[in-house]
């Protein structure tokens, strides 16, 4: 399992994750979360997938964690169909093999205007522009030369006069 949660997931998993299986013999709840963990499963990467999964695959899948996770399987199946209802629906991710104009509709739903919400090609992207950008400034702006170099100017109002050797 993974030290930190996975960011892209959040809290429309809460109700699931969170979500009692039993009560377990020192009197504490055991939850999806904790029975996910337990098998070193990453709790949130598995709500993820079982959401995207059709709700008989969703449910034999999580029935099977949960059998994993209580040594039993005591009404494993029943535990699972309740707590599957608490995931929120998801479309199927997008297959490289999906149509254009799928792909697009699937990027107008995305939040626009902070980084994280970038591909890494569209990261990669801008920040290729962004050099361009700059390089391309760098040659077309004049350059200005000063006339005099800064060490020979005056310090004082008075005119240099030049050491006489003796």
């Amino acid at each position: 399992m993974s030290a930190t949660m996975n960011t892209r997931h959040g809290s429309e998993y809460n109700a699931f994750l969170y979500a009692p299986i039993c009560e377990e013999s020192n009197g504490l709840k055991l939850s999806v979360l904790s029975a996910l963990a337990r098998q070193n499963i990453d709790p949130w990467q598995e709500a993820a997938t079982l959401a995207r999964l059709s709700t008989s695959a969703a449910r034999s899948r999580l029935a099977g964690a949960i059998t994993a996770a209580l040594g039993r399987a005591s009404d494993a199946n029943n535990l699972a169909a309740t707590l599957i209802v608490l995931l929120p629906r998801t479309a199927p991710a997008l297959t490289p093999a999906t149509d254009f104009a799928s792909r697009l509709r699937a990027m107008g739903d995305r939040p626009r205007g902070n980084l994280s919400s970038m591909s890494g090609r569209e990261l990669v992207v801008m920040i290729l522009v962004m050099a361009g950008l700059t390089i391309g400034m760098h040659y077309l702006l004049p350059h200005h030369k000063p006339t005099v170099p800064p060490t020979a100017q005056a310090t004082t109002s008075q005119p240099l006069t030049p050491i006489s050797a003796k």
